[in-house]
């Protein structure tokens, strides 16, 4: 394959699309990110929004602190705002390149506004390597399409525009603008997977296969043209995405067909996905459970089925009780807004579900349990230890899934549950 001029012509195409209200520019230092800055810097007037640098210290290395210096001096001499964010983890060995991405990552998604772009400078080669290094996983298609040129991020997008581009021609670009950049040490250790494929596994295929590196990009390319046709496939059948998958459609299809339908729906809630053999053992509960029940708890989640219908929920969430505001964050349960109330908040206070409380809904003639109440209404027990309740004085007077006390209509409440739904207002 060809090689491509280093150019940010695709960055301006999407721009033209897409109309950013910012850029952030993920800047380690090193080759390929300075090559990318030196180009903005050079073409920013072709720019049509602000254009930040953001520089990401691990703490790794003794040396990181001047690193982040010295990116930050080129950023302001060529105009540009700069960010310096540090995190503080620790390192484990075993899966520390993980780690620090998922906390990158993190941190890059605060940092960017609505309808803002998180530029990377990823490369072809990058692109070789994550496909091997998923593929030797045991990953299915969402890993073997390896990286998008461009993707939903956050409030904004991440763009991508260098994909097609190989590392030679970044290296060349430098050579002949006589830029510096970093040289971590930490990317010839070769006891990490993805520095072994690069420095190990990779001249050999390329001696052996001068296009292995074009090629199986190329291939990362066309098994996303796949995946994209797969998921638009899957979302016909998921429509309208809900926070929970009924059984019964499951039913209809394949195992297979189940596995991609689970996976696509986890993925419409941004949530992990489970191991092949989780996954597996999720429907074979589901399938000989004579109750239709089935559960399985991986990176953090519960997947559950209860009467009926699929659920997720975080595994951990907290029992403090927070203060009673207008707007209230409540870790593992989710934002609670309370838009009206016809008392004063300060005389309110939050609780969780006991089981022996009585409650009369709005609309409803008599008082139930709320036992008996959320299992009219269809909610699984792992869910009901987490409802929230919302008392004035000593009265009850909302219950979260369910709403209001009768005779206080006028309160008005939306809460956005962390972990397993979408925002429900009673």
């Amino acid at each position: 394959m060809k090689q491509q001029a280093l150019s940010l012509e695709k960055l301006w195409q999407w721009q033209a699309e897409y109309v950013p209200s910012h850029y952030l520019l993920a800047c380690s230092g090193g080759k390929d990110s300075i090559a990318m800055l030196s180009c903005l810097a050079t073409e920013q007037d072709r720019l049509k929004a602000p254009l930040s640098i953001i520089y990401i210290d691990h703490g790794w290395n003794s040396s990181s602190v001047q690193w982040g210096e010295w990116v930050a001096q080129i950023s302001r001499d060529f105009g540009f705002h700069f960010i310096n964010e540090k995190l503080s983890f620790l390192e484990n060995k075993r899966n520390a390149e993980a780690i620090a991405r998922k906390a990158r990552y993190a941190v890059f998604e605060e940092k960017l506004l609505p309808k803002g772009v998180l530029l990377t400078a990823h490369h072809q080669d990058d692109q070789a390597e994550t496909l091997l290094l998923n593929l030797l996983r045991g990953s299915g298609i969402d890993g073997l399409t390896a990286m998008p040129e461009r993707k939903v991020f956050g409030r904004g997008e991440h763009w991508r525009p260098w994909l097609s581009i190989r590392r030679a021609t970044i290296e060349k670009y430098l050579q002949q603008h006589s830029l510096q950049a970093i040289e971590d040490p930490s990317n010839a250790d070769i006891s990490y997977r993805r520095n072994w494929l690069r420095h190990k596994v990779f001249p050999l295929l390329n001696a052996g296969f001068p296009n292995a590196t074009d090629n199986i990009a190329r291939s990362a390319s066309l098994l996303g043209e796949v995946r994209a046709f797969t998921e638009q496939s899957l979302d016909a059948i998921l429509y309208p995405i809900k926070e929970r998958l009924s059984v019964s459609l499951l039913a209809q299809y394949s195992e297979s067909q189940k596995k991609l339908l689970i996976r696509r729906w986890l993925s419409h809630h941004s949530l992990p996905m489970p191991s092949f053999e989780q996954l597996q053992e999720f429907l074979r509960q589901l399938s000989e459970s004579i109750d239709g029940q089935a559960q399985i708890i991986f990176s953090g989640l519960y997947l559950f089925a209860y009467q009926g219908n699929i659920y997720f929920l975080e595994e951990v969430f907290s029992t403090k009780l927070p203060e009673v505001r207008a707007d209230a964050i409540w870790s593992g349960i989710g934002r609670i807004k309370i838009k009206q109330a016809p008392f004063p908040l300060e005389e309110c206070r939050w609780a969780l579900y006991p089981p022996g409380e009585r409650f009369r809904p709005c609309s409803k003639l008599h008082h139930k349990s709320l036992k008996e109440w959320f299992r009219l209404y269809q909610i699984p027990p792992l869910l009901r230890r987490r409802i929230p309740l919302l008392y004035w004085k000593e009265q009850l007077v909302w219950v979260g899934e369910i709403g209001n006390a009768n005779g206080f209509e006028q309160l008005v409440i939306e809460w956005k549950k962390t972990g397993y739904a979408d925002t429900i207002s009673r």
